[in-house]
């Protein structure tokens, strides 16, 4: 069922799967990423479906690692031909550094999901941007307003971009490893549930990885842009990279609080369902009981082992 990439060693080989340059006929392509085929989370793949524009194509990137045979079946049918099936704990990118924070593993989370936005670009090479959208990932609002919305010379599109300045004590900085001639005042920060990457960017992300860049994927991949003179962009709120024409748009949040809560995208708490507000985005929306019991007990163990002092708030029923 799974269609992982297998990263080659062989350098002549690695060359030829690299990323592209893009000469697709549909320039957008939209991955929509989970782990749950819970009902919740079809709708919202759906909803992505039908409210995408003509030159987007809307992928179902699927963790099939720990799914069972009906979940990877509801999903692969949800998905239709453009079905993107993956397995997390087998990417790999030669010489990528996942030895930092709590992370010692070669997982996913937390920070390294650049593993995956390289993966999916590679399977599904060609395409001019390319947009991640976790499933826990609402929008009360028509997405097309959204896609359109978008700077088209932005080569990196999130939420709560910053400078190191603007946020020192961002907790992920002390994973980050960049090489020395990226001084301090290059450091960019975002937080990137929903992320577009062009085709561009990405080819320096799939290098940097492999040689001197290293840490949290937030910090990596503006910081990244930013040292190659590449364009980034803030999709709404209110930071120093939003667009005058989408200034508090989109979303709401706090950032300089650890949680970026109170707001509408945030880390924590997790919501049942997404607020009332129109055109908004809302994060994290969840569902399922039993992804929420997860978090919990993550958040446990990281008090536990001395990584938190506190377990923030992890869930709320509100819809304000």
């Amino acid at each position: 069922m799974s269609q992982s990439h297998v990263w080659f060693e062989d350098t002549q080989a690695m060359e030829t799967e690299r990323i592209q340059p893009s000469h697709a006929v549909s320039d957008t392509a939209i991955m929509f990423i989970s782990q749950t085929a819970h009902q919740s989370v079809l709708d919202r793949l759906y909803k992505l479906q039908t409210e995408s524009r003509p030159q987007d194509e809307v992928f179902f990137a699927y963790d099939v690692t720990d799914a069972d045979s009906r979940a990877i079946s509801r999903a692969e049918a949800a998905a239709g031909e453009r079905w993107c099936p993956f397995e997390s704990d087998t990417l790999h990118i030669p010489g990528y550094q996942y030895d930092w924070g709590d992370n010692a593993k070669q997982t996913l989370l937390p920070g390294n999901m650049d593993l995956l936005y390289v993966h999916l670009a590679r399977q599904h090479p060609g395409y001019e941007r390319y947009w991640f959208i976790e499933y826990d990932v609402a929008y009360t609002g028509d997405w097309e307003t959204v896609f359109s919305a978008v700077d088209s010379s932005a080569d990196v599109v999130g939420t709560t971009l910053q400078k190191h300045h603007q946020n020192p004590t961002w907790a992920w900085w002390q994973s980050f490893d960049p090489p020395s001639e990226c001084d301090q005042e290059m450091w960019h920060r975002g937080f990137f549930p929903i992320l577009a990457l062009s085709n561009a960017v990405l080819r320096h992300i799939e290098q940097g990885v492999q040689s001197e860049w290293a840490g949290h994927a937030e910090a990596v991949i503006p910081s990244i842009a930013h040292y190659h003179g590449l364009k980034i962009a803030d999709l709404g709120g209110e930071g120093p990279y939003v667009s005058d024409k989408n200034r508090n748009r989109f979303y709401t949040n706090s950032p300089g609080n650890p949680t970026l809560a109170p707001g509408s995208f945030v880390y924590r708490p997790v919501r049942s369902q997404p607020g009332t507000q129109p055109e908004t985005l809302w994060h994290p929306v969840k569902s399922d009981e039993r992804l929420i019991k997860r978090l919990y007990r993550h958040a446990k163990q990281r008090l536990k082992r001395g990584l938190t002092t506190e377990i923030q708030p992890i869930y709320s029923s509100s819809v304000e």
